[in-house]
């Protein structure tokens, strides 16, 4: 049933396709990414509380143990649900092989083909994109989403785990960047400050657009001490 010779067998093409959706149903169904985010918000929780100069040993020592509970807690979640897709997975290759269709090696075989994961992922890929602009609202925000993932919490609690880490940055960026920080005139700091929804977010972005004034931005978060840097 070979079409040409290089060219995989239909059928164990259809097999094949069949056991990765039904890895997908599966491991959408049981809700594996969701779980996966929970486990590594553990892992971001006990890194940042590890680097909180601000907490006390034992304070860190209770809150590294609570983390460490959701984490085990968290894998085995994880672990059962792979492995139920990929038993998933496997249920149209074994019916296959019963049934005489195509053999498990031949099927098996397909699956690990370069250009076979190459296709599926392509297809995945616009399948998701196609989904994820199902789910924006008519101003083109997306619904539900995240602004502040785990990854990004994580990168924050490790930049301002204390004063030595941002002055760390700051001489990084003053010896990356001693050419261009030298043609800048020193001039005294000006502070923004008030009490939450007063107005500094927009007395900030009016003095950005002064020539004679250079302010920080909220995307020039969390390296506010190496702002040259970060822009790269």
């Amino acid at each position: 049933m070979n079409g040409s010779p290089g060219l995989p067998d239909v059928t164990g093409v259809i097999v094949a396709i069949l056991a990765v959706i039904a890895f997908v149903l599966v491991f959408i169904r049981t809700r594996t990414i969701p779980v996966a985010n929970t486990l590594l918000d553990a892992v971001v929780s006990g890194v940042t509380t590890m680097l909180d100069s601000s907490l006390s040993d034992d304070a860190k020592e209770r809150s590294i143990q609570q983390a460490g509970i959701r984490l085990l807690t968290g894998s085995w979640q994880v672990a059962w649900r792979l492995v139920l897709a990929l038993v998933s997975a496997a249920v149209p290759i074994l019916i296959a092989d019963r049934t005489g269709l195509i053999g498990f090696r031949e099927s098996t075989a397909i699956l690990m083909r370069v250009d076979f994961i190459i296709v599926v992922s392509i297809a995945a890929i616009l399948i998701a994109w196609g989904l994820g602009r199902r789910k924006k609202e008519p101003g083109g925000k997306l619904v539900g989403s995240s602004a502040y993932g785990a990854g990004e919490k994580l990168f924050h609690g490790m930049v301002f785990s204390g004063p030595a880490m941002l002055r760390l940055l700051a001489r990084i960026d003053d010896r990356l960047f001693a050419g261009a920080i030298a043609d800048v005139p020193d001039a005294p700091p000006i502070f923004i400050t008030s009490l939450a929804r007063g107005g500094t977010t927009a007395l900030l972005n009016a003095m950005h657009v002064l020539p004679s004034v250079a302010t920080h931005q909220y995307r020039d978060m969390p390296l506010i001490s190496a702002p040259l840097l970060w822009s790269k």
